[in-house]
């Protein structure tokens, strides 16, 4: 009973932290420390977004007799992201690696940089939000010049929008209570010592939206060809794509749907 408590517990702090990557960097690892299934934590922490979610909407309700913020209120959740706007995400997510492990050492990778690392890994990938592309391509330029940008040279940038997002990128939103360990004898690692993970992960993710991209704008060219050549050029694209789709899904744990 004891034991159940505390799994509940950790299901409960996970459910608070806002960052979906790094909530399920927690519901793998937690898995594996508390021995329980994957699947079984997620079915938790999944109910208990439920019970907020509906426990905010019923507040809602009873606060106006005439109903309309009901309607308000469903219109609040939200939809799947677009293509596009799941890209940005993944770009910022590496940028907020970049600015706040870049300048540390690749152990697990000859002992390069992880700036190094990632710039070399993501070399054949175009970062298409312009903000981000901005750091990406000063962390380019001063690697080629064999050095690190230093997070204090991004938090003092002269370009305001690029002060804003590394300052944004830099801050923890939640920190997790020593008391984790001092009451339960439960150690939960942090982002640092599960780094290797996180690196790979968040490049794994941008590469397989890319793909994601590229596979969809296929989808729609081939439905404009009319020539038969382009059309088998196009299905042999579509066919190397997938199966590139196939090896990053591998990878991440995640299912191909179609």
């Amino acid at each position: 009973i004891k034991r159940a408590a505390v799994i509940r517990e950790v299901v409960e702090s996970i459910a608070k932290i806002p960052d979906g990557i790094i909530a399920s960097i927690f519901v793998r690892e937690c898995s594996q420390l508390l021995d329980i299934e994957e699947r079984i934590l997620l079915a938790e922490l999944n109910k208990i977004k439920l019970a907020k979610l509906s426990k905010s909407t019923k507040n809602l309700t009873s606060s106006d007799p005439i109903g309309s913020v009901t309607q308000n209120a469903a219109t609040e959740i939200p939809s799947p992201p677009s293509t596009v706007g799941s890209e940005e995400i993944q770009e910022k997510e590496i940028i907020r690696i970049l600015l706040n492990y870049g300048h540390q050492i690749a152990t697990w990778e000859s002992n390069i940089y992880i700036a190094q690392y990632i710039i070399r890994e993501l070399s054949d990938i175009t970062i298409s939000s312009q903000l981000c592309q901005k750091i990406w391509q000063e962390y380019n330029t001063q690697i080629q010049q064999s050095q690190i940008p230093t997070q204090r040279h991004f938090v003092n940038h002269t370009d305001t929008e690029i002060q804003n997002l590394a300052v944004s990128s830099l801050a923890t939103p939640y920190t997790l209570s020593e008391n984790w360990y001092k009451m339960h004898r439960i150690f939960v690692p942090n982002e640092e010592t599960i780094l290797e993970y996180a690196v790979k992960n968040a490049i794994n993710h941008l590469k397989k939206r890319k793909i994601d991209s590229l596979i969809e704008q296929i989808r729609t060219e081939l439905k404009m060809a009319t020539s038969e050549d382009d059309q088998l050029i196009l299905l042999d694209k579509y066919r190397k794509l997938k199966a590139i789709e196939a090896q990053l899904s591998a990878l991440l744990g995640t299912v191909i749907v179609k």
